[in-house]
């Protein structure tokens, strides 16, 4: 999965604006949850971590691999400073 968004043409990456334009001022906020899944036999779980943008339902960042803390610290880093710095965090807990 982490191959293939890669491979993704650079059109399809959500970018942020180098300086706005016209904007408007709104709180940043987004929602962070988990799913997990089986590769091939039910022993192989892998986690698969969003962070999605409530507002747009563009996904920020993601991270594929198992439900540690480690894990989590990898999703954060992930995320644009801006939303690190700014934004509001929701989960389903």
């Amino acid at each position: 999965m982490v191959e293939c968004f890669e491979a993704a043409p650079d059109r399809l990456h959500m970018r942020l604006p180098s300086r706005p334009g016209n904007f408007i001022i709104r709180d940043l906020e987004a929602e962070a949850g988990e799913m997990h899944s089986f590769v091939k036999k039910k022993a192989d779980v892998q986690w698969i971590w969003l962070a999605i943008d409530q507002v747009t339902q563009h996904v920020i960042a993601f991270r594929v691999g198992d439900r540690s803390r480690q894990s989590a610290r990898q999703l954060w880093k992930k995320l644009p400073a801006v939303y690190r710095e700014q934004a509001t965090f929701y989960t389903d807990q």
